[in-house]
């Protein structure tokens, strides 16, 4: 089991390459990625898709702030990375999910505030949705100034049938 640490490194990682085709100007009308995160305090209801309201990037306009799912507009190997906190005395427990089907868990509680995150790397096809679900109620921080909640996803490359 990889550390918070390592799962940042490898995201960042994957980030700065696509960031590099980007600056480079290589396919920039073609890439997509974006972020969001969730800017109050919210109790999640078990099995309620997480609606991550605030929008830092949306490139590509696959995020969807009203709903929480990402809807691919090109196909092509993504990564996600999904990372939030508690409040205080209490947990979350997250899923991301591929077209209603599970992939992976996200999880945190502790006895003052927990912090977990993960990532995955999944092939998917133009129109396949991915979003994050609440596998029990969930509490996470969050404020305006201080968020601490966020999903991301980004487009790393493109790959033959």
């Amino acid at each position: 089991e990889g550390s918070l640490e390592t799962i940042i490194m490898i995201f960042a990682a994957v980030i700065g390459i696509a960031l590099l085709s980007i600056v480079s100007g290589e396919d920039v009308t073609g890439n997509v990625a974006f972020t969001a995160g969730i800017t109050t305090e919210a109790k999640i209801n078990k099995g309620t898709i997480v609606s991550f309201n605030s929008v830092f990037t949306n490139h590509g306009s696959g995020y969807n702030s009203a709903t929480g799912v990402f809807t691919v507009p090109k196909g092509g190997l993504y990564a996600f990375f999904v990372s939030a906190v508690t409040q205080e005395k209490n947990e979350f427990f997250f899923g991301i999910y591929k077209n209603d089907a599970y992939q992976i868990s996200v999880f945190a509680q502790g006895r003052d505030i927990g912090s977990g995150g993960n990532t995955i790397l999944l092939r998917l096809f133009k129109n396949d949705r991915v979003y994050v679900k609440a596998h029990r109620n969930s509490y996470v921080q969050g404020q305006v100034n201080d968020i601490s909640a966020t999903f991301s996803g980004l487009l790393v490359g493109l790959l033959t049938v």
